[in-house]
């Protein structure tokens, strides 16, 4: 595990490549993601990061979803595995 102020010393790339096992982003949104999230801090004007408002919503309410559902599938498989133990358990 990393701390935050190893984390902070990090590359941009480094960043994503150490957080990419929390988000549950498509590989090839990585790139586009980081970029936009970098330009608006460095580069972009107000109209320019305005223009992306639509594009980054869209991306963190699908990834929010995706994680979400990834939690609730882990929880229906442990209540499976949990049920398929009582079960064996009441059959010896």
């Amino acid at each position: 595990e990393m701390s935050t102020d190893e984390f902070k010393k990090l590359g941009g790339q480094d960043k994503i490549k150490t957080i990419r096992s929390y988000l549950a982003i498509d590989e090839g949104i990585y790139g586009p993601l980081y970029s936009i999230l970098s330009g608006g801090i460095h580069d972009y004007s107000e109209d320019e990061c305005s223009s992306y408002y639509s594009f980054l919503k869209l991306l963190l309410l699908d990834v929010l979803r995706e994680q979400k559902s990834q939690k609730e599938r882990e929880a229906n498989r442990k209540t499976i595995m949990d049920l398929h133990s009582k079960l064996k358990c009441k059959k010896n």
